[in-house]
């Protein structure tokens, strides 16, 4: 066993942090402050290049200065960051810290039926459409609500006897007024699936965070639009998924979707 700053270490697991090889039969050291081991040898050394790495790092911090574009963002950064500091004082004033409902912000009444998934916990009576027995949370304004729509979206589409699944992430754009989705390139599930296009008439449609929580009442497909309507937090929720649907083929695609948030 080989022991460096009091801890000892099998020979076989005391490896350069860089790349990885042995360094038992190697010249080897750490950074200042840094416990991490890093290869001295001629031929190949981690040390010099992180060494040489950390200067280069040092000079350019000493000689950058920020323009004026820099620090307007900073200050604007900064404007922001109380804005939501605010808000967020303001959501728990109004809230007291009550368990509260995912869907419509309000608090559970005695007589309420309460769904959980996972750590998210839902009127039964909001996933269904209709309205909790207390539906008295707080009123969130339309542009925070959009700020924190979800990235990344999964849109289940009831096929009788199968789901057709698909992915929409978030796309920054200028307007503020809606939140706009796309295919999401990172999703490892096709943007386009084979389906028995009789059975896309009238399907049922579900909206899921990636946690697989509820984040809409269920909807089903009209024509090539999944529309889905409800009511939260004192606001008008209008979430509609497009798709492209080519009968010929019996192929359907996501094709993006629309968020928007007025008050009700």
């Amino acid at each position: 066993r080989v022991v460096h700053r009091d801890t000892a270490y099998h020979a076989q697991c005391l490896r350069c942090g860089a790349c990885r090889r042995s360094v038992v039969d190697l010249a080897w050291g750490t950074l200042d402050g840094d416990d991490v081991l890093l290869c001295d040898d001629r031929a190949r050394s981690c040390l010099v290049k992180a060494r040489t790495a950390s200067l280069a790092h040092a000079k350019a911090d000493k000689d950058e200065r920020p323009s004026a574009t820099d620090v307007a963002g900073m200050r604007e950064a900064r404007l922001r960051a109380v804005e939501l500091v605010g808000d967020e004082l303001e959501q728990l004033a109004l809230t007291g810290i009550a368990p509260t409902c995912a869907l419509c912000g309000g608090r559970f009444a005695p007589s309420d039926r309460i769904v959980m998934q996972g750590m998210v916990k839902m009127h039964e009576a909001c996933m269904t459409g209709s309205k909790p027995a207390q539906c008295n949370g707080p009123r969130l304004p339309p542009a925070r609500a959009l700020k924190d729509a979800l990235a990344t979206l999964v849109i289940k589409v009831s096929l009788g006897k199968g789901v057709a699944t698909f992915y929409v992430a978030r796309v920054e754009q200028d307007d503020e007024t809606c939140v706009a989705y796309r295919p999401d390139p990172a999703a490892r599930a096709p943007p386009k699936r084979r389906v028995d296009i009789d059975a896309l008439a009238g399907a049922t449609v579900r909206a899921l965070s990636l946690q697989g929580a509820e984040v809409a009442p269920a909807t089903t497909l009209d024509g090539e639009i999944a529309p889905f309507r409800w009511t939260a937090q004192g606001l008008d929720w209008h979430f509609d998924v497009r798709f492209a649907i080519d009968s010929t083929k019996s192929v359907v695609a996501v094709d993006g979707a629309t968020l928007t948030v007025t008050i009700n």
